[in-house]
């Protein structure tokens, strides 16, 4: 699948702190402290990350209700750089598209697929061992895909409920109490209690 930009960038969010601000410098990558690229095919890239900063950095002005405007660095988190093919909406980071569902007929779900690239914040390992990642999306997965059946989606809900319910089971797992705490006062029983009270 082509990589598309967005036909125009998103609008920053109008209300931060109850105020509205405007960004008055670049977005740099959280990570390195790079400027970000701002055109190109795709926007928001980090050259020295290799990916898209899981979140970023920008000076904005915030003015506050009263008037009174403040210099400050936010932080926010990246939107995915790139449009759904089909309706021109932004992606997620997942290759989903929430507006249309990557389908020309969104209302029959049986037609629905992820229409983009999917982008990982994540290092899959060989042998399937998922590992926090450096913060960064990277790609990962070549769109479009199907999304689960409602049939795969319920088998996949019972697994996870199954699990909850063998970790429910098996009781909370604590720490020895001298693991707890290195104070010489004693420790409260409801640190180590499985009930809370003891």
């Amino acid at each position: 699948m082509a990589r598309t930009r967005r036909d125009a960038p998103e609008a920053p969010d109008p209300t931060v702190h109850s105020g509205n601000y405007r960004e008055i410098g670049p977005r740099r990558c959280s990570v390195h402290g790079v400027s970000v690229t701002t055109d190109g095919e795709a926007p928001g890239w980090c050259t020295p990350g290799a990916g898209f900063p899981v979140a970023y950095t920008v000076p904005a002005i915030v003015t506050w209700p009263g008037g009174q405007d403040q210099r400050v660095l936010l932080a926010r988190r990246t939107d995915c750089s790139f449009a759904c093919p089909i309706c021109r909406e932004p992606l997620t980071w997942d290759g989903g598209c929430d507006e249309c569902h990557g389908s020309k007929t969104p209302s029959d779900r049986t037609t629905w697929t992820f229409p983009g690239d999917r982008y990982g914040d994540y290092e899959e390992t060989e042998d399937g061992q998922m590992l926090a990642g450096d913060g960064h999306h990277r790609f990962a997965e070549r769109g479009p895909r199907p999304v689960a059946t409602e049939a795969e989606a319920l088998a996949a809900f019972a697994a996870i409920k199954q699990a909850v319910v063998a970790v429910e089971a098996r009781g909370p797992r604590l720490a020895p109490a001298a693991a707890v705490t290195e104070a010489d006062e004693p420790v409260p029983a409801w640190v180590t209690s499985p009930e809370g009270d003891a």
